[in-house]
C-alpha cells in the first residue's frame, strides 16, 4: 500500500513523456524540413542561426560537423536530402525554361537561375549537389535541346553550385569571391568549346565567328556620319574601324573575366539575402569601408604594365595583347577601394555635408581625373594599408 503513490507518479510521468514526444513527432511532420530548428539564444532579426554565430561553432569545422550545425533533420544521404536535391532541379529547369521562352523576363530570370543551385550546393553538399545539377541539366536539354541544356548548366549552374559549396565550407568572401569567379569563367568557356564540338564547328572557325559577331556593329557605324568627326588627324575610315575591330578582338578574354565577375558578385548578393531568409548563415562580404584589393592583384597589374612594355620593346603583339588584357581586367578593381578609402575618411572625420558633396561634384566633373586618381588610391592602400586593416602601417 505504502507503494501506490510512487507507482502512481511513475505512470503519470511515463504518461506526460510518451505525450511530449508524441507533440514533437507531430510538430516535426507538420514543419517543413527546410526551416532549421530555432535556439533559444542570439539574435533572431539577424536570420542567423546562433550555432552557426559564435567562432567555435562554425566555419572552420570539417564538412561533417558543419553539416550537422546547419542541418540537423538533413542526414547525409538522407532521403531528405535527395527531396532538395530534387526539388532544386525541378525549380532550375522551370526558372530556365520560363527565361528561354520569355524573352522579356530573361534578364531578370539569369539572375535567379544559379539560386536552386547555391541551395543544392549548400544543403546538399557534392555528390548530391552534381546530381542535381546533372538532372537539371538533362530536363533542361529535353525542351529546349543539348546545347542548350549545357549551355544554361555551364553558364548559371555550375556558378551556383561551387557559390554552395564555398558557404558550405565557410570560406571568406573575399575567397568565396575569386573560386567562383574562377570556376564560372572556366565553366562557361567550357561550355562554349564543348558546343562547338558537338555542333561540328572548329574551334578557332567558332571563335573567328564569335569575335565577328561582336565587331560587325562597326561595320554599321562607318556608315555614319557622326563617326566622321571621331576620327583622329590623318586616318580613314576603314583604318580606323579597322582598329576598333583589332581592339575589341584583343579585350574580350577580359571583357569575358569582367562579365563573370559582375554575375558572381550580383548572386553573391541575392543568396546571401535569400538564404539568411531561409535561416542559414553564410559569410558576410565585408563593409564598403573595408574593401581592399589583395597583393595578387596589384602584381597581376604590374606583370601586365611589364609585358606591355616588353612587347612594344620587342614588337610582339601576342605579349601586348595579354598586357591589355591584364591591365583591362586589374586596374578597374581598384577603382572601388580609392572610392572606399575616400569613403572611409569621410565618414570618420566630422566633414561638413557642403565638402563631401562638392568631393563627390569634383570627382563627377572631371572624371578621367578622379578615375586616375581613385585607381592611384586604391593600389597605394594595398601596399600601405593606411586604414590599418591589417593591424600594420605597411601590409604584411
Amino acid at each position: 500500500m505504502t507503494n501506490l503513490p510512487d507507482e502512481e507518479k511513475t505512470e503519470q510521468s511515463e504518461q506526460s513523456e510518451q505525450s511530449e514526444r508524441l507533440e514533437a513527432e507531430q510538430m516535426e511532420e507538420t514543419q517543413p524540413f527546410w526551416v532549421m530548428e530555432e535556439k533559444p539564444a542570439g539574435d533572431p532579426s539577424l536570420g542567423v542561426p546562433t550555432d552557426l554565430r559564435e567562432e567555435e561553432a562554425g566555419w572552420n569545422q570539417p564538412e561533417e560537423i558543419y553539416q550537422q550545425m546547419t542541418q540537423p533533420a538533413m542526414p547525409q544521404g538522407g532521403a531528405r536530402v535527395l527531396v532538395v536535391g530534387a526539388m532544386c532541379a525541378c525549380l532550375m529547369v522551370v526558372l530556365a525554361l520560363l527565361g528561354h521562352y520569355m524573352p522579356f523576363l530573361s534578364f531578370i530570370l539569369s539572375f535567379m537561375v544559379p539560386l536552386p543551385m547555391v541551395v543544392a550546393g549548400l544543403v546538399c553538399g557534392l555528390t548530391t549537389g552534381l546530381v542535381s545539377l546533372a538532372a537539371a541539366s538533362i530536363l533542361i536539354g529535353l525542351f529546349v535541346g543539348p546545347l542548350g541544356g549545357i549551355s544554361i548548366a555551364m553558364r548559371y549552374g555550375v556558378m551556383g553550385f561551387v557559390l554552395g559549396l564555398c558557404f558550405r565550407r565557410g570560406y571568406t568572401g573575399g575567397k568565396v569571391f575569386t573560386i567562383t569567379t574562377v570556376a564560372s569563367t572556366v565553366s562557361i568557356a567550357l561550355g562554349v568549346l564543348v558546343s562547338f564540338w558537338v555542333a561540328g564547328i572548329p574551334i578557332l572557325l567558332g571563335i573567328e565567328k564569335m569575335i565577328a559577331s561582336v565587331t560587325v556593329v562597326y561595320d554599321v557605324l562607318a556608315g555614319q556620319e557622326q563617326m566622321l568627326a571621331l576620327l583622329p588627324p590623318g586616318m580613314g575610315m576603314e583604318e580606323y574601324i579597322d582598329i576598333l575591330k583589332r581592339t575589341t578582338a584583343a579585350i574580350l578574354p577580359s571583357v569575358f573575366v569582367i562579365y563573370c565577375m559582375s554575375m558572381v558578385w550580383v548572386n553573391y548578393l541575392i543568396s546571401q539575402f535569400v538564404l539568411g531568409r531561409m535561416g542559414y548563415g553564410i559569410t558576410p562580404l565585408p563593409s564598403f569601408a573595408r574593401w581592399q584589393m589583395p597583393l595578387s592583384i596589384l602584381w597581376l597589374a604590374m606583370l601586365g604594365l611589364a609585358l606591355g612594355i616588353a612587347g612594344n620593346y620587342l614588337g610582339m603583339e601576342m605579349l601586348s595583347n595579354i598586357s591589355f588584357n591584364l591591365l583591362y581586367m586589374t586596374i578597374p578593381l581598384f577603382l572601388p577601394c580609392g572610392m572606399s578609402v575616400l569613403y572611409y575618411y569621410l565618414r570618420r572625420r566630422e566633414i561638413p555635408q557642403v565638402m563631401k558633396t562638392m568631393t563627390l561634384l569634383f570627382l563627377i566633373l572631371f572624371a578621367a581625373f578622379g578615375f586616375v586618381l581613385l585607381v592611384t588610391v586604391g593600389m597605394f592602400d594595398t601596399v600601405f594599408d593606411w586604414r590599418r586593416l591589417h593591424g600594420a602601417s605597411i601590409r604584411k
